[in-house]
């Protein structure tokens, strides 16, 4: 079995897969199957794949366009690998990346059930750091804990243990293509930890009109998932009220959106509490619906 099964969600991004695919060829540890999960592309991106040298193991896979949620879900079904990496289009891993994350793995994740994976920082193409470092290396914590009581901030590369990713996948809503996928990482964060390291392993190439330049039109777009996401935050998540009191505001804007009725959004919250919060923060929710509406 091949230690780390990396996975990629491609849709028309053939021109960049050629750097991912050089800088994998190049890494220090070559013991990984990458999986391209083709999501409907209609670039060429599977005549560019096939005129590369099988110098890695590569399972190129075409999907009709459906999300980058379902691709990384059909990517961890065919995943051989111990560990999971999801590995986005625009990003370039250091050639050392999965080296260290062997090292990483073996100096805690062995020894502690409780631990789903690593994670490391990024940086930007210019090598400048995103966001925050952990206010502590190389040890356990909780995702929930790190961003929302701790203030880390940006985004982070993880290694996830199958076992443990394969378990919670991704949530699929008829007709909508996006699923937020912090979803998914909260709901791992309920029950399990992750080994933290302030090494920065991966540099992100933001691209205009990618999934984080257009979050808000995406979410409109895909009011289900954004809602469902917003309502599992304020009802499984042990954070402070001002984030919940946010994202309440969230969940009725995009429920609005989903054309959920007021009984079916008040239904949605488990605490009495935060329903009455709710009922008191719905014309907010409900001028940024309006908002949304006349900017989008």
């Amino acid at each position: 079995m091949v230690k780390f099964s990396i996975i990629t969600a491609t849709y028309n991004r053939g021109d960049l897969l050629k750097d991912i695919y050089k800088a994998l060829i190049e890494q220090t540890l070559q013991d990984f199957e990458w999986i391209i999960i083709d999501d409907g592309s209609s670039d060429g991106t599977k005549e560019i794949v096939s005129r590369w040298e099988k110098r890695i193991s590569i399972k190129y896979i075409w999907q009709t366009n459906q999300g980058k949620h379902v691709a990384i879900n059909n990517g961890i079904k065919k995943a051989e690998g111990r560990f999971v990496i999801i590995l986005d289009a625009d990003d370039i891993p250091e050639k050392y990346a999965l080296q260290r994350f062997k090292s990483y793995l073996e100096e805690r994740i062995f020894e502690n059930d409780n631990c789903a994976g690593v994670a490391v920082l990024c940086s930007d193409a210019s090598g400048k750091l995103i966001g925050t470092k952990f206010l502590q290396d190389k040890t356990c914590g909780n995702l929930l804990d790190l961003y929302y009581r701790q203030n880390v901030k940006g985004d982070k590369w993880m290694c996830w243990r199958k076992n443990v990713i394969e378990d919670f996948p991704f949530p699929v809503i008829e007709g909508e293509k996006f699923m937020p996928e912090a979803i998914v990482w909260n709901r791992i964060s309920l029950k399990y930890k992750i080994f933290c390291v302030n090494d920065s392993l991966l540099r992100i190439r933001y691209q205009a009109g990618g999934l984080s330049s257009s979050s808000k039109k995406i979410r409109i777009k895909n009011p289900k998932g954004a809602s469902l996401y917003y309502k599992e935050f304020v009802n499984l998540m042990s954070v402070s009220f001002g984030w919940k009191l946010r994202n309440i505001i969230n969940y009725s804007r995009f429920s609005f959106h989903a054309k959920n009725s007021l009984s079916e959004q008040i239904n949605g919250i488990n605490s009495a509490i935060m329903k009455i919060i709710l009922v008191l923060t719905l014309p907010l929710g409900f001028c940024f619906y309006l908002r949304d509406k006349s900017t989008v």
